[in-house]
This record gives structure tokens, sequence and C-alpha cells, in this order.
């Protein structure tokens, strides 16, 4: 719709001439809706008003919520990276204590609640034996003893006597040779224990091994 510029001056005039009646109603009704437009005026201004007012009063609260979103989103990053970092502590607690079944690598559980405690006991015992239960120590025990007993009845594998006899024969006399050959039996009065085996080498008292 195009706007057309009359006042009401000029529209009374123009129906003036129609009949005097018709133009006092128009005239009236025409001051009414003036008085309205301008009572809607204000109504409007004062709605911008309020809203302005609103605006200005709500900017500091935007403001410290969107501040306080962001330190909570920090706080969260934060947490998971301690988090990550604590983790293989918390896994190795749990081993040491046996909980949440640790050694299975199971999701790691609240290890450290107040009403959960370490089993110091089972603890004291893996410290002490390298085990964390007594069935695997005798286990192993069993295991060692069975071992000991079929390697006592089979001899078999056991070098002759006489070979064990001339090698323990052969080191008593290489170190005899060697405390001779130093002087350490000459400087504190040692004579020469001259074994069989010496004997039959041909090193005897004041004889040099060289």
């Amino acid at each position: 719709m195009s706007y057309i510029p009359h006042t009401v001056s000029t529209v009374v005039m123009e129906v003036a001439a129609e009949s005097p009646q018709e133009t006092d109603l128009l005239s009236c009704s025409l001051q009414e809706a003036e008085e309205q437009m301008e009572l809607i005026n204000r109504e409007y201004r004062k709605v911008l008003m309020k809203i302005e007012t609103q605006k200005l009063e709500l900017a500091p609260k935007t403001r410290s919520l969107f501040n306080l979103e962001r330190h909570i989103e920090s706080m969260r990053r934060t947490a998971a990276c301690r988090k990550e970092r604590l983790d293989p502590l918390h896994l190795a607690m749990d081993k040491l204590s046996f909980a949440n079944n640790a050694y299975r690598d199971n999701a790691i559980k609240h290890s450290f609640l107040e009403e959960q405690e370490i089993d110091y006991r089972r603890l004291n015992f893996k410290m002490n034996h390298g085990r964390k239960s007594f069935q695997i120590e005798r286990r192993l025990l069993s295991e060692i003893k069975t071992k000991e007993g079929k390697g006592s009845n089979t001899t078999d594998s056991l070098p002759p006597l006489e070979v064990i006899e001339s090698k323990v024969n052969q080191r008593s006399t290489v170190h005899d040779q060697i405390q001779y050959k130093y002087g350490y039996g000459q400087r504190r009065g040692w004579r020469s224990r001259a074994s069989p085996a010496a004997e039959t080498a041909g090193i005897g008292e004041g004889e040099s091994c060289c």
C-alpha cells in the first residue's frame, strides 16, 4: 500500500462539502485514532527502553556464563590428562595389593576407596617369597624334590670316581706350584706338601716348576 500524505484538516475540508454532521463524526473519529496512535507509540517506546535495559543488565551475566563454561571445559581436560597419568599408578597399586584382578589386565576400577583395604598379609608373602600364594611355592618345591629324587637314583650320568680324584689332585698340584714359584712358602717357612701327583711330576722341595 502506498502512503497518501493527507492530514486531518485536509480530509475534513474534503468531506465538509457533503454534510456538517458527517464532518463532525469524521473529525471525532480521526481525533480518537490520533490519540490511539500516540498511546501506541508511547507504549512502543517504553517496551524498547525496557528491552535495552534488560540487555544491559544481562550482558555481564552472559559474559560470566560464557567464561564459566570455558573454565568448566578447561577443568574437564585437565582432569582427563591427570587421570591418564595416574592410571598406570593405579594399576601398579592394584597389582601390589592384588585388587581388581589387576593381573588379568582388566579395566581399572576405583581402587583407592576408603572401604577397600590392602591385603598386607599376601603383599608381605609376595615380597618375601616372590609368589603370592603357598600353592605355587609348594608346587615348585615338589617339582624340585621330584627332580632331585630322580637325579639321586640315576648315577649313569655322573663321571667315574677316578676321574674326580685325578682332577682334585691336579688342582692341588697346580696350587702348590704357584705357591712355591712366587716364594710364598719360603717367606712363611712353608714346606712343600708333596702330594702323590706332585711326586710323579718330579717337583720336590727347592725345585722350580719352570
